[in-house]
């Protein structure tokens, strides 16, 4: 799997979530729902970050889950993109009213569709870098409460006293500084996966690729951003055991 983007799909055709299944899971994490209702549901277990949203469905139709999720302000930044054999321009224009970002006619082309999700979750990503410093500006204190609803933009941490420095890109494009320590980071992400792997960083596990030797003892940790650029960050020594033991795949020597 290249990202851990989360891609819902909601379909009362079963047949439809397998091809869209079998497209993206090489590449995305894909969340399937048969209903409206089931869809909302998993909506709220995983927070997805693109949604491919059926119109004609039985119960709630695939306009009232837009509104329904355009309503919450947790998916402000969710892409939701209608796939539906309606072709009609009014059928197009009341998908746009109720929040969707695009409309694409089944039966879909597979390439039209794979370029689209991409080029919205490339804008979904910028949009959470920009919402990362404008918490920042707004206070010390919200930003650290906040800052976990944008965690799958985050790569890794650097603390460089008396800040601590949050990447979301290889290159250290926009990153956010905070005036806070590693520890307490720790303790505000707790029960999300940022692991301690160095005393000056953590790092977001599902960036992880590999693990790879640095000279003839130490190891560095091999992250992908979401632009598939890579980075590298060291280990200290005495985590070398403990990652190994949670994921002996990361290691290539």
């Amino acid at each position: 799997m290249e990202t851990q983007y989360r891609i819902l799909a909601v379909d009362d055709d079963a047949a439809n979530l397998n091809i869209i299944s079998e497209m993206l899971e090489d590449k995305y994490q894909v969340i399937t729902a048969e209903s409206g209702e089931e869809g909302l549901q998993k909506a709220k277990e995983v927070v997805p970050d693109l949604v491919l949203l059926d119109i004609m469905m039985p119960g709630i139709d695939g306009y009232e889950v837009c509104r329904r999720l355009r309503s919450d302000s947790q998916y402000a930044n969710t892409k939701i993109l209608f796939l539906s054999a309606k072709e009609l321009v009014k059928d197009r224009l009341i998908g746009y009213d109720a929040g969707g970002d695009d409309y694409i006619t089944k039966p879909f082309d597979d390439e039209e569709l794979l370029a689209k999700i991409k080029v919205f979750l490339r804008l979904k990503y910028e949009e959470q870098i920009k919402s990362l410093n404008k918490i920042v500006e707004k206070g010390q204190t919200d930003a650290i409460q906040k800052i976990s609803q944008y965690f799958s933009s985050v790569l890794y941490v650097q603390s460089t006293f008396p800040y601590c420095k949050i990447i979301c890109r290889a290159e250290e494009q926009d990153a956010v500084l905070l005036r806070t320590t590693l520890k307490e980071l720790e303790k505000q992400f707790d029960g999300q996966d940022l692991l301690r792997i160095h005393k000056s960083y953590l790092v977001n596990p599902i960036k992880v690729v590999s693990v790879s030797r640095k000279g003839s003892q130490d190891y560095e940790a091999v992250l992908k951003d979401n632009e598939e650029k890579t980075v590298k960050v060291p280990i200290g020594r005495k985590y070398h055991t403990s990652l190994r033991q949670l994921n002996p795949k990361w290691f290539t020597s």
